[in-house]
């Protein structure tokens, strides 16, 4: 794993502010978890949660005015050490609801495409749809995340955990456009046997409201741009340092709108904007959005071609002959916590079918640790 470049002001020191660990602090039991088993990264601080089976509690209580709703950010860099907002996020679910297991948090960076588990700031609670009682744990701790708050505010402790997105059972939630609700979630991977959550930077690392008691900036950059310093080369530190808050700027203006489209099923926004000769960057700015998540119905507002930008001729090579092609040994994946043959397949560019023959498989049951051989793509 890459070093650690300790953050300024970690949640761990404010915790702690002699750098010891009290002896006496105790994992909290509730019903089946035992939460230090159960979690077991890194050290990181265990959270308390009800003793009687209730809702969540925070250590701390929440400011007057808390965090706004997190944009989303995708995974930019490979950092997938487990952070420990996350793990606390972990903890805190599984010691509430005691049902369901840890997924886990981290992903192999050569692993399929963007993800926030390669970033180690996404976490799947897996639970399946189809049980009554692990559907009911689901579906109360996304109703209590996405509530309300004591003046209104929406996603009220979405807000103040730094959750940005939820994938639960074919639909999707995003903290930035709470106001469309659940939507439709067409991707490869139905979610029906595990909740999906992405945090943002501040609510990966724990700094937080509902840790800290204090209101965290919404910051649209990556870890790359705000982390202090950086580990060996080529490698990011494992846990980001915030910068201070800096003066808003004004956005750019929107580029002019010269049409219209409503969004229908299996539509994206890059399909969207390859479709009408623009840019995700301009359908984004003329909607106002800050995130890609679209909706089933929703009208977007479609502006004009992007600038012309001048191409300089070609610079004609000589022709060389191409060097033998080197024999390249079979790609292989080893099953995680939460994989499918489903989403393997999309993350290595192949199908289910070419992965069961090249296993030799008649089911698509895998274990975890079960190394799979990937066959190149067709």
């Amino acid at each position: 794993m890459p070093g650690v470049v300790a953050p300024s002001s970690s949640r761990w020191v404010r915790r702690h502010p002699a750098g010891r660990r009290p002896a006496t602090r105790r994992p909290v039991v509730v019903g089946r978890a035992t939460v230090l088993a159960v979690v077991g990264v890194c050290g990181v601080f265990v959270p308390a949660a009800q003793a009687d089976g209730g809702e969540p509690a925070a250590p701390v209580p929440a400011p007057p005015v808390v965090e706004q709703p997190a944009p989303y950010v995708g995974q930019t860099v490979c950092d997938p050490a487990a952070k420990p907002g996350t793990a606390d996020l972990a903890a805190l679910v599984l010691a509430a609801y005691a049902a369901g297991t840890n997924g886990g948090i981290s992903r192999d960076c050569a692993i399929g495409g963007t993800s926030e588990h390669k970033e180690g700031r996404a976490w799947d609670w897996m639970l399946r749809a189809d049980v009554p009682e692990e559907r009911d744990a689901a579906d109360r701790f996304l109703g209590w995340l996405t509530a309300d708050g004591p003046s209104g505010e929406s996603a009220y402790q979405a807000r103040r955990l730094g959750v940005m997105y939820v994938v639960w059972d074919r639909r999707i939630w995003s903290a930035d456009n709470a106001a469309a609700g659940w939507l439709l979630y067409t991707g490869a991977d139905p979610h029906t046997g595990h909740v999906h959550l992405s945090q943002s930077w501040s609510g990966a690392l724990g700094q937080t409201s509902w840790w800290t008691g204090v209101a965290s900036r919404v910051d649209h950059r990556s870890c790359a741009e705000v982390v202090e310093g950086l580990a060996e080369p080529g490698a990011l530190a494992t846990v980001c340092t915030p910068t201070p808050v800096s003066e808003q700027v004004a956005p750019p203006p929107a580029p002019a709108v010269t049409g219209s489209h409503t969004v229908v099923p299996g539509d994206t926004l890059g399909q969207i904007a390859l479709d009408q000769g623009t840019t995700v960057a301009e359908l984004m700015a003329a909607n106002g959005l800050t995130s890609t998540v679209i909706g089933v119905g929703q009208v977007l507002a479609v502006p004009g071609p992007p600038t012309a930008v001048p191409v300089p001729a070609p610079v004609v090579a000589p022709v060389v002959a191409p060097a033998p092609a080197p024999v390249v040994a079979p790609a292989t994946h080893t099953v995680v916590p939460g994989d499918t043959l489903g989403q393997i397949a999309l993350d290595q560019g192949t199908t289910v079918a070419e992965l069961m023959t090249a296993n030799g498989l008649t089911s698509t049951l895998i274990l975890v640790g079960q190394v799979l051989v990937v066959p190149s793509p067709s």
